[in-house]
């Protein structure tokens, strides 16, 4: 798992976070059906495992911009006192 979280400023001057890059990678998934079916659902349990664990990466990242966005930022503004920041291009 990798997140690169971003801090700036919006307009008034205000801390912020963003979540600016997500990596989750699962390196191997493997589903194994039982029952009596399981050998034809076994025919295809890697395509299957492939497609959840490509729908777990993705919900993941998402998930997570959407956590840093509201928990960090909604900390930040609990903070006492004023804390301003401005941004200066390099």
């Amino acid at each position: 798992i990798s997140i690169v979280v971003g801090v700036g400023a919006d307009a008034s001057g205000k801390p912020n976070v963003t979540s600016k890059n997500c990596s989750f990678v699962i390196g191997h998934l493997s589903i194994d059906f039982h029952g009596t079916a399981s050998w034809l659902y076994n025919l295809f349990s890697s395509t299957i495992g492939d497609d959840i664990k490509d729908k777990l990466q993705d919900s993941f990242c998402g998930l997570a911009a959407q956590e840093i966005s509201s928990e960090a930022n909604a900390a930040l503004s609990t903070l006492p006192g004023k804390a301003f920041l401005s941004i200066v291009s390099p």
